[in-house]
């Protein structure tokens, strides 16, 4: 999950990804910064404009499913692209 820190979703993507986490502790969902150089290479390859961004990746890096804004997936769609 990119996310920008300091932002008005900031509170929001940090407790979307808590309590997935709480409910998945074997969940690999990361929260990384969308102004470090590495997540603004992710935005720029995945298309990202709008924060906070969910990409849900293949082990080989293709892109799944992306969701982007204020409307984050619900926990069950995620569940899906853990299996």
């Amino acid at each position: 999950m990119l996310y920008r820190k300091g932002s008005q979703s900031q509170a929001m993507a940090e407790d979307f990804a808590t309590d997935y986490r709480h409910l998945h502790p074997q969940a690999q969902l990361e929260l990384k910064d969308a102004d470090s150089v590495h997540s603004q290479e992710i935005a720029n390859l995945y298309g990202i404009i709008d924060y906070p961004a969910i990409l849900a990746t293949a082990d080989d890096g293709s892109l799944l499913q992306l969701w982007q804004g204020q409307q984050l997936p619900l926990m069950k769609e995620l569940d899906f692209y853990l299996q």
